[in-house]
C-alpha cells in the first residue's frame, strides 16, 4: 500500500509498505526512512504467585507503523504516524481557470462540427421540404409565376414512394438477439434476450425505430440516443429514443460506427428559468455575461472559406459576440444547451513493484508526486494509455457539468443510422430524385398553363348570320349547350365551327417520362407493393417484393449495424441498473405470459412445487446472476429471424407446398 507520513520540519514522505510489513519512504531533502509495521499487542500482566500478581507490566499496543529516525545531528528526526494517500487535489483557482478554458473549447468544437456538416445539413433540410411538398419551388420562381397568373403546381411523387419504403420497414421488424460465442454462457445469452426485450417494449422501441428510419431515408441520417434515467426510479431506467437528426452535430468521421469520431454534440434550447431549475448551483451566473456587457458587432459567421473543417486553434482569433445566434436566441429568450461528448487519451502513471505484484493507478497524482515515488528503490513507474469519455455541458455562458462519468466501454451513446455517407457528406433517398421532381412540377404546370390559355374550339359567322343582336347574344351565351335554340337569318348561313389549337402531347409525354425516371432513380417499383397482374402464389409475390428491394438493402444493413452497436452497449447498461433480483422479477413476469427456455431448459419459478426436475428454479438463476459478471461474457449481437413477417413468409412457403400435395401436418401450419 501507499501511505504518506505526517509532517515534520515542513516536509512529508511517500511510503511504500510491502506485504512482509516492512517499508521505505521516498527521498526528500537528501534522506529517507525505513518503516516497520508493528502488529497489535495484548497487555502483559504479572504472573500468578508473584508479589505483583495481576499488575500490568506492559500496556496493550494497537497496530502501528514505526518510522525509523533519519538525518544527522540537529536534523535527525522521525515522523509520528502515516496515513492513506490518494494523490493531491486541484486548487479551486485552477478549477476556475480550467472551467473558463473548457467553455471556449466546447463552443469551438460545436462550431467546428456545425461547419463540417454545413453542406450535408443544408441538403437534408431541402429533402425535408421535398418530402412534405412545401419546398419544391424556389420562393422567387413561384412568386414570379403567380405574378404572371401562371400556375406553379406541386405534384408530390416523392412522398408516396417514400411511404412504400416506410411500410416495408414497419412490416419487416427484427428484434435484437444475443448468441453465446467462445466461452460464452448460453444461459446468460437467453436471460439477456428476455430482459432486453422488456427494455425495448418499455421504450416503445418499434415506434422510435420507425422515426429514426424516417430521418434516415429522408435526410440521410437518423439518430438513436441511449442513457440511464434516474428520475422515475432510484434503480434507474434504460432509455432508448429517437434523437432529432438536426439537434445532433457529429465531429469529422468516415466510418458509420463512429469508431474514428473524436467528439459529438447534442443540443437543445432551454429558457433561462429552465436552466436554473436543472442546474441550481449555476443559477446566479446563467446569462450574466450576456446581460452585463454591451453587444458589439455582427453575429459570428461560420462561413469560413475552404471545404475542410477548422480546428479550434484556427478559430481562436474570432471574437464571439455576446448575442451569437448559435448560443442564444434573444427573441425567444432561450439559450442553447450543448452536451459535448469527446474522447480523451491519457498516459496514466501506474506505480509498479513486479516482485510484490503491486500495481496502483496514479491518475490523481501530481507530476511531483510521481517523480518522488520513483526514489523508492523497489518502485518503478510505467505509463499506460487510457481512453476516457469526457462529457461537458455548457449553456448560458457557463459550464454546467463536466467530468468523466462511469460510461460503459467509453462509447458514444448516440448511434447514427446513415442512408449514404461519403466523407463529410451524407444524403438520403430524396436527394437524387429532386431534379426529376422539379421536372414533373414544371411540365405539369406548363400543361395547365397551356390549357388555360388556348381555346379548343371557335365559331365563324358574319354580320348577317343572326336576325337580331339579341339572337347573337343568346348564341354567345348558350350556343355550346346541349339542346340550344338559335335563330338565324338564313339556314344556309349558320355559324361554322373552327378547330382549336391542338394541345402539345409532347409535354404529357415528358411528364410521364419524368415520373418513370423518378421511380427508377429511387428504386421504388410496383413489385415492392406486391402488385401482380395475374393470379400468383404467395411465394411468387414475396420473391417479387424481395427483388424490388435489392436497390434499397443498404438502408436496412445500416440500420442493422447501428442496432448491433446498441445491443452491445445495452449489456453494460443492464449491469448497472439490473440487480439479480430485478432480473428475476422480469423472468417471472415473462414466464407467466408464455414459456421461457434458458439454455434448452424451461424456466419455472415453481419448479420445486411442480416437481419438474428439468426446469430451472428461481434459486438456481439467482445464484447464477449473483456470481456472473455480464460484462465478462462474450455474446454476439445479431437479429432474430423470428419476427412476424418472417413467420408469415415461412407460413406461405409451407402452405404452398402443402397445397401441392406435400404431407405437412396441420399443427405445423398452426405453429407457423
Amino acid at each position: 500500500m501507499i501511505f504518506i507520513t505526517s509532517k515534520d520540519d515542513k516536509h512529508t514522505h511517500l511510503v511504500y509498505m510491502k506485504p512482509d510489513g516492512t517499508g521505505n519512504t521516498s527521498e526528500v531533502d537528501g534522506h529517507s526512512h525505513t518503516v516497520q509495521f508493528a502488529p497489535p499487542q495484548e497487555a502483559v500482566y504479572a504472573p500468578q504467585g508473584s508479589p505483583t500478581e495481576g499488575a500490568i507490566i506492559q500496556e496493550a499496543q494497537p497496530e502501528r507503523y514505526i518510522v525509523s529516525p533519519a538525518g544527522k545531528g540537529k536534523t535527525q528526526h522521525t515522523h509520528e504516524d502515516i496515513q492513506d494517500f490518494e494523490g493531491s487535489k486541484k486548487e479551486e483557482n485552477q478549477k476556475k481557470d480550467e472551467e473558463t478554458k473548457t467553455y471556449g473549447d466546447i463552443k469551438n468544437l460545436f462550431k467546428e462540427s456545425k461547419l463540417y456538416e454545413k453542406d450535408a445539413r443544408a441538403k437534408a433540410m431541402s429533402s425535408e421540404g421535398y418530402y412534405s411538398g412545401e419546398g419544391h419551388w424556389e420562393e422567387g420562381a413561384k412568386k414570379k409565376l403567380e405574378g404572371e397568373r401562371r400556375p406553379a403546381l406541386t405534384i408530390n411523387e416523392i412522398e408516396p414512394k417514400m411511404d412504400i419504403l416506410d411500410g416495408y420497414q414497419r412490416s419487416n421488424r427484427y428484434d435484437l438477439h444475443y448468441f453465446p460465442i467462445e466461452g460464452g454462457d448460453a444461459r446468460i445469452a437467453d436471460i439477456l434476450n428476455v430482459v432486453s426485450k422488456v427494455i425495448f417494449d418499455q421504450n416503445d422501441f418499434e415506434s422510435e425505430e420507425s422515426e429514426v428510419c424516417d430521418d434516415q431515408r429522408i435526410t440521410g441520417r437518423g439518430l438513436f440516443n441511449m442513457y440511464i434515467d434516474y428520475d422515475k426510479t432510484i434503480e434507474g431506467e434504460i432509455i432508448i429514443e429517437q434523437f432529432p437528426w438536426d439537434d445532433g452535430y457529429l465531429g469529422p468521421h468516415k466510418k458509420k460506427d463512429l469508431s474514428d469520431c473524436e467528439y459529438l454534440c447534442k443540443t437543445k434550447w432551454f429558457s433561462g428559468p429552465k436552466i436554473k431549475q436543472l442546474w441550481p448551483k449555476k443559477a446566479d451566473k446563467i446569462g450574466k455575461e450576456f446581460a452585463e456587457k454591451e453587444f458589439e458587432g455582427d453575429s459570428i459567421s461560420t462561413d469560413i472559406p475552404g471545404e475542410e473543417y477548422q480546428h479550434p486553434e484556427s478559430m481562436e482569433h474570432i471574437q464571439e459576440p455576446l448575442t451569437d445566434p448559435d448560443l442564444i436566441s434573444v427573441a425567444r429568450k432561450e439559450y442553447r444547451i450543448i452536451e459535448c461528448w469527446q474522447k480523451e487519451y491519457h498516459r496514466v502513471p501506474v506505480i509498479v513493484n513486479i516482485v510484490d505484484e503491486f500495481y496502483l493507478n496514479a491518475t490523481n497524482w501530481s507530476k511531483e508526486e510521481v517523480k518522488e515515488i520513483e526514489t523508492i528503490p523497489e518502485i518503478d513507474v510505467a505509463y499506460q494509455k487510457v481512453d476516457k469519455m469526457r462529457v461537458t455541458i455548457i449553456g448560458g455562458g457557463q459550464v454546467l457539468e463536466d467530468g468523466y462519468p462511469d460510461l460503459a466501454k467509453n462509447e458514444f451513446h448516440i448511434f447514427p443510422i446513415y442512408a449514404k455517407k461519403r466523407g463529410q457528406r451524407f444524403w438520403g433517398k430524396i436527394e437524387a430524385a429532386k431534379g426529376m421532381q422539379d421536372e414533373i412540377n414544371k411540365r405539369h404546370s406548363q400543361a395547365s398553363d397551356i390549357i388555360n390559355r388556348v381555346a379548343s374550339y371557335g365559331w365563324w359567322y358574319d354580320d348577317d348570320t343572326f336576325a337580331s343582336p339579341s339572337d347573337e347574344t343568346r348564341f354567345t351565351k348558350s350556343g355550346s349547350r346541349p339542346g340550344a335554340k338559335i335563330k338565324v337569318s338564313d339556314l344556309a348561313k349558320v355559324p361554322q365551327q373552327m378547330d382549336g389549337v391542338k394541345f402539345p402531347n409532347e409535354i404529357v409525354a415528358l411528364e410521364s417520362l419524368a415520373s418513370e425516371k423518378l421511380a427508377a432513380i429511387m428504386n421504388v417499383v410496383p413489385e415492392m407493393q406486391g402488385q401482380a397482374t395475374r393470379a400468383e402464389s404467395g411465394v411468387a409475390i414475396l420473391e417479387k417484393k424481395k427483388a424490388g428491394l435489392v436497390g434499397n438493402e443498404f438502408l436496412f444493413d445500416n440500420l442493422s449495424l447501428g442496432k448491433k452497436r446498441m445491443g452491445r452497449l445495452l449489456v453494460f447498461m443492464l449491469q448497472k441498473v439490473m440487480t439479480p433480483a430485478r432480473m428475476l422479477r422480469i423472468l417471472q413476469t415473462r414466464s407467466m405470459q408464455g414459456n421461457i427456455d434458458i439454455a434448452g431448459r424451461p424456466y419455472n419459478p415453481n419448479a420445486q412445487l411442480a416437481q419438474d426436475e428439468n426446469a430451472y428454479t428461481e434459486e438456481e438463476l439467482q445464484e447464477l446472476l449473483e456470481n456472473k459478471d455480464l460484462t465478462k461474457y462474450d455474446v454476439a449481437v445479431g437479429e432474430s429471424a423470428q419476427n412476424a413477417t418472417t413467420r408469415r413468409a415461412n407460413f406461405l412457403i409451407i402452405a404452398d407446398r402443402a397445397g401441392k400435395g406435400l404431407p405437412i401436418p396441420p399443427n405445423v401450419l398452426i405453429d407457423l
